[in-house]
């Protein structure tokens, strides 16, 4: 898990490159001791206060970019124009 400084030839270590870093609302924690298809699980925690385990790829390509709370939040589309049509209200219902 580590690549070589072509300069120094010195190990260095991608686990400790990852850490702290942010992807959208996620932050790296720390590595864990698993993989999901040959690829690093890290524990990350969102903006929310939630954690998530991510694959380092998902968080490389963007297709996680937190917890699944942006997926649950409701957009407020009050004023926005769709053509000829512009939404007046937002209804909430349970």
């Amino acid at each position: 898990d580590g690549l070589t400084d072509g300069i120094n030839g010195i190990l260095i270590n991608k686990i400790e490159n990852e850490i702290g870093k942010r992807y959208g609302k996620l932050t790296v924690i720390e590595k864990l001791d698993r993989k999901e298809h040959n690829t690093s699980v890290y524990l990350c925690k969102c903006d929310c206060g939630n954690f998530k385990k991510v694959n380092i790829n998902n968080l490389h390509t963007g297709h996680t970019k937190s917890c699944d709370c942006l997926k649950n939040r409701i957009k407020d589309l009050t004023g926005k124009k769709f053509g000829r049509l512009t939404v007046c209200l937002l209804i909430l219902r349970d």
